[in-house]
């Protein structure tokens, strides 16, 4: 605290010590000599005591010396009641004593003043006299500092320093300094003021700083500067410092990295120390380690030896080792302070700094097995391929030279081998290899070791063994999923359909089903569908669709399906068709090229024209049409189309071919005579019916003439000369005219009739064919005898036969008669014709054998007649000889 502010205080605890009236109160206010700007303020205090009860007031306080004292009543105070207030009247009780209180306050510049202040009213009246006593304080300089700065050159640039001049202000006034005055400069040196204190209380201390800076050119030495301190009153203090101008040797080096350093191994790193102040020479450097490591250790050689001149290099060396024990990965790291042999020469700390290598080392090798699921179509596929990935990890800090991946499997349906393998693995990091497994599609299904090795340079070798699994699994697959069926007319039936298959060949689908997942359950129809398939097979999935007038024309109809299966991917197929009205254009033109006549045909066509044209109409207007009606009409107009086609064609046949060509068209017409009488009669709609009646009324007409006309010809048949067959066959065809007209009676008795006929067809066939094999049998039997066979030709040459060989000649062709004959009558032409040919043929043959045996009979006659002759000529010239003996002997 200041000595004005402890005096102020001291005073008003003085004068408030005092009670009742007193002639005079003084304060005393201390301001500083050397500021302009202060303001102070004391207080005085004075006591009364009331003669009455009265109402009283204070003097409120004038102004002095142009405002610089001013004084102000600030309150009061009833000492005995411990009332008190602020303004400047107020009521007091007799006999209680009263404390006023005014406040003086005072401007720099200010002298003494006093003041009599008063209180008065009624009764009661009160004055005291405030003397107040203004002293100034004033500053003295007291002791000043004489530093001495030591100023080292470190390189060849201006050197710089700064100096603190300290000072005391001994004086109890505030000093507020004004300059620092230079009084001499060593050549050379540039000194100018820095800063300097502002003001200093009253026994405090300041402090100029001066900024000094060097030229090169300055010896090394010791240099004197001086100067004065001068405050804003005048007063002033001179001081001195000095310099000192040294000039040693100073170093730079760098930082040292010596990298990773392999355990139980140095590195060693050349380190340049360079001498940059460029005035004095290195000769020596000494090395300070701070620091210490649990993993390696650090010396620096050469550096007591190093010598540069000014501004020169030299070379020092710094190693760093690693225990053999040291962790790995752990940081080297130390501060080395480098200090040339000179006591002014400014240390170099540089950080040396490394770290823990270990070698390379193939800690493990590793990898997961791999799943082939054979996707690719047996017959398509020449190797089922898959890869899988094995990794290998160097947990040293150099980099691991890998030389050789290799892969094996022992199966022969199964290989392996390496792709993409790296070659280097880098410190603390991993590699990998792409191993490729490759199966033939006949491998089986089941687990295939398989074992990949992996060789370094140094690092050793390791091997890991895994799987190869092998599925098989079955793919259905639907040859289109989108099956879009476009414009389909009502009643009309559209059907598409696809084929669906197991693709991969390999194991069968069971359980296969169709099921609609949308669309409505109405007209679409899944006419055929697979409920299995085995592998690598196809079945067809076959949709219908028909729609019916229910349905919604022009409004696009979507079908989905989910094909599904065991064990295999749902296939969805979509099916859209489109229903569009019917046309009954196609069959109203067919109908008009036969309208245009006359007779029933064209009343046919005419009334069923009609009955379709009503129902258009309906249609068209938006009537309602009874359920079925549109399909009842349809088929009714498109059976009368054939009908009359029917008649038509009949009649170009019997034009052509006579009535018999005509009966299968006639039939056809009756058939479709008949449905379309059905067709008719379900009809509801009016004016539809009605004309569909009648042109199926003339249809009847025109078809009644035709059977009329078929069954006048197959009657006339049967009145004539006709075979077996040919009555039958007329019978039957009159059967089925009858049967066509719904006359069952007339029709099961001629179709009576006409089984008898063919029962005796078949008869009149048995026996001709009965005969013909007793010719047969009778000529091989010939054949069988004759005496020999030449060129296939039987020849009889026993003249004893001849009259048996002619009567069984005789009997074969009575036979071959019969049978031709027979089938002739039973109406087997054909047969007649192939009987009557054999006939020819066996004649011709049995002819020669005729001959044959005739001109062996002659001959054998020849023979006997040569041998006769031969005998009576022998006979002759044996008598001869025996009359000639015996004439011999008679003569003898």
């Amino acid at each position: 605290m200041s000595r004005v502010g402890v005096v102020i205080v001291a005073a008003v605890v003085a004068l408030s010590a005092f009670a009742g009236p007193a002639a005079a109160a003084t304060q005393t206010v201390e301001l500083d000599e050397a500021l302009n700007d202060q303001q102070r303020a004391t207080e005085f205090t004075f006591t009364f005591t009331a003669s009455g009860n009265d109402t009283v007031t204070a003097d409120s306080g004038p102004s002095f010396q142009g405002g610089n004292v001013n004084f102000e009543f600030e309150g009061w105070d009833d000492l005995d009641s411990g009332a008190s207030g602020s303004s400047p009247s107020w009521d007091v009780q007799n006999g209680n004593e009263y404390e006023v209180t005014y406040q003086a306050q005072v401007s720099s510049g200010a002298n003494d003043e006093s003041w009599t202040a008063t209180v008065s009213g009624g009764s009661t009246s009160a004055s005291e006299t405030l003397n107040l006593n203004v002293d100034y304080l004033q500053p003295r300089f007291g002791a000043t500092d004489s530093p001495t700065e030591t100023l080292i050159f470190t390189d060849t640039n201006d050197a710089s320093t700064e100096l603190d001049i300290g000072f005391d202000n001994d004086g109890p006034g505030v000093m507020v300094l004004d300059s620092v005055n230079l009084d001499s400069t060593p050549s050379g040196i540039d000194v100018s003021v820095a800063s300097l204190s502002n003001q200093v209380d009253g026994g405090g201390s300041g402090t100029a700083v001066l900024d000094v800076s060097v030229d090169p050119s300055v010896s090394a030495g010791d240099y004197t500067i001086s100067g004065t301190i001068t405050d804003s009153l005048g007063n002033t203090e001179s001081f001195n410092a000095e310099i000192e101008v040294r000039k040693p040797p100073v170093i730079s080096a760098d930082d040292v990295d010596v990298g990773g350093v392999l355990i139980g191994e140095s590195n060693t790193v050349d380190v340049t120390i360079e001498e940059v102040a460029g005035f004095s020479g290195v000769d020596g450097v000494k090395v300070n380690v701070i620091g210490t490591s649990d993993d390696g250790a650090v010396t620096v050689e050469g550096a007591g030896f190093a010598s540069t001149g000014p501004g020169g290099s030299d070379t020092i060396e710094v190693q760093v080792s690693a225990d053999s024990d040291g962790v790995q990965n752990a940081d080297l790291d130390w501060q080395v302070e480098l200090t040339p042999q000179d006591q002014y020469s400014p240390t170099e700390s540089i950080d040396v700094t490394g770290e823990v290598f270990y070698p390379p080392n193939l800690e493990s090798l590793s990898g997961e097995g791999a799943e082939n699921v054979f996707d690719t179509p047996r017959s398509q596929a020449d190797t089922q391929t898959t890869e899988t990935r094995v990794t290998f990890e160097n947990t040293g800090d150099l980099d691991m030279d890998v030389t050789g991946v290799s892969a094996s499997v022992d199966d022969p349906d199964v290989s392996a081998s390496i792709a993409n393998a790296d070659a280097a693995v880098g410190g603390q990091s991993t590699g990998e290899a792409t191993v490729v497994l490759e199966a033939d599609p006949e491998a089986a299904e089941g687990s295939y070791p398989f074992t990949v090795t992996v060789d370094t340079a140094t690092a050793g070798t390791q091997s890991v063994t895994r799987d190869l699994t092998i599925e098989h699994i079955p793919e259905l697959a639907v040859e289109r999923s989108e099956l879009p069926l476009g414009d389909i007319t009502v009643t009309n039936q559209r059907t598409t359909s696809i084929d669906v298959s197991e693709v991969l060949e390999y194991e069968s689908v069971s359980g296969v089903e169709v099921v609609r997942v949308s669309g409505p359950d109405q007209y679409l129809e899944v006419a055929e569908r697979p409920t299995e398939l085995r592998a690598g097979g196809s079945a067809p999935l076959v949709f219908a669709v028909a729609f019916d007038t229910s349905a919604e024309l022009y409004q696009q109809y979507r079908w989905e399906f989910e094909v599904r299966g065991e064990g295999v991917e749902t296939q969805t197929v979509t099916v859209t068709a489109q229903p569009t009205p019917y046309s009954f254009d196609s069959i109203s033109n067919n109908l008009s090229s036969y309208a245009g006549g006359s007779g029933a045909r064209a009343a046919t066509a005419a009334g069923m024209a009609e009955s379709l044209s009503a129902l258009e109409t309906r249609l068209r207007d938006g009537e309602e049409v009874p359920e079925g009606d549109l399909t009842e009409t349809i088929a009714a107009g498109e059976t009368a189309i054939l009908l009359l086609d029917s008649l038509e064609a009949a009649d170009e046949a019997r034009g052509s071919d006579g009535p018999a060509a005509a009966q299968p068209d006639v039939l056809r017409a009756q058939a479709t005579l008949n449905a379309m009488s059905e067709y008719v009669t379900r009809i509801d709609a009016s004016q539809v019916d009605a004309s569909a009646t009648g042109s199926l009324e003339s249809a009847r007409a025109a078809t009644d003439e035709q059977a009329d006309a078929q069954v006048e010809y197959y009657e006339s048949q049967l009145n004539g000369d006709i075979t077996t067959l040919q009555r039958a066959s007329a019978n039957r065809q009159l059967a089925r005219l009858a049967e066509s007209r719904g006359n069952a009676e007339r029709a099961s008795r001629l179709n009576e009739e006409a089984s008898g006929a063919f029962d005796t067809y078949l008869q009149q066939v048995q026996n001709a064919s009965e005969s013909a094999e007793n010719a047969r049998a009778t000529r091989e039997s010939i054949r069988e005898d004759a005496t020999l066979v030449l060129l296939n030709q039987p020849l009889v040459l026993n003249p004893a036969r001849l009259d048996g060989i002619s009567a069984e000649i005789s009997a074969i062709d009575a036979a071959y008669a019969t049978a031709e004959e027979t089938y002739a009558e039973a109406g087997a032409t054909g047969q007649a014709d192939a009987i009557g040919g054999e006939r020819a043929t066996v004649q011709q043959r049995l002819q020669l054998t005729r001959y044959g045996l005739w001109g062996a009979t002659a001959l054998y006659g020849l023979v006997v007649l040569v041998a006769l002759l031969r005998t009576g000529r022998n006979l002759y010239a044996y008598l001869q000889d025996r009359r000639t003996v015996e004439m011999g002997a008679v003569l003898q």
